[in-house]
């Protein structure tokens, strides 16, 4: 199984490298050896003054993903000009168009030498002949268009590229509100000669709705989303997720936890497989204990993953159990590098560096194993205590494949972090990409904030940005927690980075803050308020980075802290309604119903930890404030201000609320579905 590898070349500011004979979309990276520009290829006018002057083509037998883009086309070159467009196929378009848009596999896209079963996953032909428009990528006929795990993103991928070079389309959050669409009069597209191939391989950002739909209890709806509520967001997230060119180019190897059952399968026939722990014993006293680490310098067991557990595939998972457990036999311990006496990583008490054994076990079974499949790819994360890089010079290969995974606790920074702990972490991923293996980046921290202000750009973005600049080949984050009208800029900036991982950080966020019109310079600032927050607790020793429970919520953003936000929200709002576009002041308020509702959250769970739930007077008083907070969700479920499923599983699971919340929960009625204005609920 090989890992493709995107080019990588350097670039002048023009877009265009005389050396290499490369275009620069901006976004994507260009094939090289394909086509090159065209300088003399002509701008197609789309409308003019107000008047449609093109029609959109699609082939007689379009593919639903072919329709599904041409809709996507019209749909915001209307809401930009007023104008909509006719959308025709091949066999009947109207003669009175001075051009013509080709969407998908046309066969004039065909006649214009365009092939495109000869491209790759999500790559897309944007060309321009004459009056003519061809956008162009590899179709399927039965693929789902928002369907994220195919390679058959192309033809829709090149018409998002299209709306934001050249209307600026921003997609700031899911639904209606968050599509910031700017108005003109005129549309022109091109002079154009581009193949556009993704920057990254596999762009993920795992996504809780599809389970949520299949199982959502009665407890957890109660707190969050209505039954519709939770459709209608699933949905439009879906669409966002789409528009933002979420999807694997090409297969995303596996690495994940792959030994956590072993114990009970082998543990009782061979215990010597098992690691050794501090009072001499293997494995675990419970024989159906899943977590139970290995003692990888055992060759009997390299022989069995090789021979017997492994099906001779193109991949081979050595994933360790998700503890930070590891053996102390001698021959494990001698496969350790030394341990290291200053920096970050030797402050962690009892934390042992063991890299540089799971960097040997690696690359033993990958030497057995590619004498039986001479293409198979070992993958693995790189976490707990095998997260730092190696401590001596081993080298591995790129078919050894590691996803780079903060795990948020003590040296396996989240954010913000101190710039020492930043630079270790910089450091960390460079030791492992000089191995020479392939890696991804699988954070966690956007599990943190609960439903608080927790927001960081700039740490977040610009450690993006540096893996891609030493070897980066996909993401994989986990997960979209989705709290959007409070950690706004930050989830956006990282779906731009997926598309182009070069952005610089303040450019991502001035596209955010665009969409709020005159008052971007004091959103700007709101948010600036809360990164400062983050930071300044970080740095003084209060924040504790792991998860940022529900219960701890209160100690970190006290009652104080949000009055000087909602002033500043409240000065943006002003200012925005100066504009006659009602948008902008809606986006304002969509930012204050989210800081309003976090205050609601904080203020709860504060009550609830301080509380006593025998007291019918305190018991009732806290049923209340839960019926007030339930109800403010559901008055607020469509604007989509936060994931309240996420939410409300945080509150449920945790097992120092969870009792109390469920007490105050029974004896609070349900709501039912509000309905709005515009006849959604």
């Amino acid at each position: 199984m090989k890992i493709s590898r995107p080019e990588r070349i350097q670039r002048n500011r023009t877009g265009y490298n005389k050396s290499l004979g490369l275009c620069w979309s901006g976004r994507w990276l260009l094939l090289a050896g394909l086509w090159t520009c065209w300088t003399s290829s002509a701008a197609v006018v789309i409308v003019e003054d107000g008047e449609a002057r093109a029609v959109v083509v699609i082939a007689d037998d379009a593919s639903a993903t072919a329709r599904y883009a041409a809709d996507e086309f019209v749909e915001h070159v209307e809401r930009a000009t007023g104008r909509r467009l006719t959308i025709a196929t091949e066999g009947a378009v109207p003669a009175s168009y001075a051009g013509r848009v080709f969407i998908g596999d046309t066969v004039a896209a065909r006649q214009e030498g365009i092939a495109p079963d000869t491209l790759g996953g999500d790559v897309f032909v944007l060309r321009t002949r004459g009056t003519d428009l061809y956008v162009v990528g590899k179709e399927d006929q039965e693929v789902d268009p928002l369907d994220e795990r195919q390679p058959y993103g192309g033809t829709l991928f090149g018409v998002y590229e299209l709306l934001e070079r050249y209307l600026q389309v921003r997609w700031l959050w899911p639904g209606e509100l968050g599509t910031f669409v700017p108005s003109t009069d005129t549309v022109v597209l091109g002079p154009l000669d581009e193949v556009v191939a993704p920057a990254l391989r596999w762009r993920r950002f795992r996504n809780r709705m599809p389970r949520a739909l299949r199982h959502y209890p009665d407890e957890v709806r109660r707190l969050a989303f209505s039954q519709e509520g939770l459709e209608r967001y699933a949905r439009d997230l879906q669409i966002y997720r789409r528009r933002q060119r979420l999807g694997d180019s090409e297969p995303k190897p596996t690495a994940g936890h792959y030994f956590f059952n072993w114990w009970p399968r082998y543990g009782q026939e061979h215990p010597e497989w098992f690691a050794l722990d501090e009072e001499g014993r293997r494995g675990a006293e419970d024989p159906n204990a899943r977590h139970v680490a290995l003692c990888f310098s055992n060759p009997d067991l390299h022989r069995f993953i090789v021979d017997e557990a492994w099906d001779g595939g193109d991949e081979l998972r050595l994933g360790d159990i998700d503890r930070s457990v590891y053996c102390l036999c001698d021959e494990c311990m001698a496969w350790d590098g030394p341990q290291p006496t200053s920096g970050p990583a030797s402050r962690i008490p009892g934390q042992r560096i063991t890299s540089d054994r799971y960097a040997r076990f690696w690359k033993t079974i990958y030497e057995k194993a590619v004498q039986r499949n001479p293409d198979v790819m070992v993958t693995t994360l790189l976490y707990f205590h095998y997260f730092p890089a190696p401590l001596t010079d081993i080298k591995l290969n790129e078919n050894i494949y590691g996803e780079f995974c903060p795990w948020g606790h003590g040296i396996h920074e989240w954010y913000p972090a101190s710039e020492e702990r930043l630079e270790w972490q910089r450091q960390q991923w460079k030791g492992w990409a000089r191995t020479g293996i392939s890696m991804g980046y699988r954070p966690n921290h956007p599990l943190a904030g609960y439903a608080m202000p927790h927001i960081n750009t700039w740490q977040g973005g610009n450690f993006l940005r540096f893996a891609y600049q030493h070897g980066l080949l996909g993401v994989d984050f986990s997960s979209l927690d989705a709290q959007w009208a409070v950690r706004g800029p930050e989830l956006y900036m990282y779906f731009r980075l997926f598309i182009d991982p070069r952005q610089p950080i303040g450019e991502v966020r001035e596209e955010y803050f665009s969409g709020f019109g005159p008052a971007a310079d004091k959103v700007r600032e709101y948010f600036d308020y809360w990164e400062s927050h983050n930071l300044r607790l970080h740095l003084d020793g209060e924040w504790d980075n792991m998860w940022i429970w529900p219960s701890r919520a209160p100690a970190q953003y006290p009652p104080e802290v949000f009055p000087p936000a909602e002033a500043l929200l409240a000065e943006a709002l002003a200012v925005a309604r100066t504009d006659e576009r009602p948008a902008f002041a809606e986006r304002v308020a969509f930012l204050q119903a989210g800081l309003e509702h976090a205050r609601l959250c904080v203020a709860f769970i504060r009550q609830l930890k301080n509380g006593d739930l025998d007291d019918p007077a305190q018991l009732a008083t806290l049923r209340g404030e839960l019926d007030h907070l339930i109800g403010f969700r559901r008055d607020h479920e469509h604007l989509y201000i936060a994931d309240y499923h996420w939410l409300a599983t945080r509150e449920l699971q945790r097992r120092d609320l969870r009792e109390e919340f469920l007490k105050v929960l029974e004896a609070t009625p349900a709501h039912t579905p509000h309905e709005h204005e515009d006849g959604t609920y």
